[in-house]
């Protein structure tokens, strides 16, 4: 579970490349109104990358999902605070995507990129990738 369009793309394309079709991702929004689409500036920097998530539609957060999670990443500080709420049960599983599995500080959090702009909105799509790069292995070895 990924809290952000940029993540689940991400994440998406890197299992398919390594043909990982077990693994379900899917994202949710803290504030997301339910079928709203990616915005244009996300859906361009994706692009740049190969990444299509021109299909994506936002969804808010989905108590039996969430709870059904074995991971749950966040960009923000308030993200998993609002998830820990929502489901208090999966607050072990909530994690900042720019922190998991090493200690989390402040430089652990990743902006939103709405409204930003595209220049703005691919540092984050940058910063994205290189976090779910580098935790794909811990992932991998997870769901052995």
């Amino acid at each position: 579970m990924c809290r952000s369009p940029f993540a689940e793309g991400i994440l998406k394309n890197r299992l398919a490349r390594i043909g990982r079709n077990d693994i379900t991702v899917a994202s949710m929004g803290i504030h997301a109104k339910d079928g709203q689409k990616a915005l244009k500036d996300v859906v361009a920097a994706c692009s740049e990358q190969t990444i299509d998530i021109s299909g994506h539609a936002s969804r808010s957060l989905d108590y039996e999902e969430l709870s059904r999670a074995d991971f749950i990443f966040v960009m923000e500080a308030y993200h998993k605070q609002n998830v820990q709420m929502f489901v208090p049960q999966v607050s072990s599983r909530v994690f900042l995507l720019g922190a998991w599995p090493a200690m989390e500080r402040r430089t652990s959090e990743i902006p939103d990129p709405v409204g930003k702009g595209f220049r703005e909105c691919r540092n984050i799509l940058t910063r994205i990738a290189y976090h779910v790069d580098r935790i794909m292995p811990y992932l991998l070895a997870e769901t052995m």
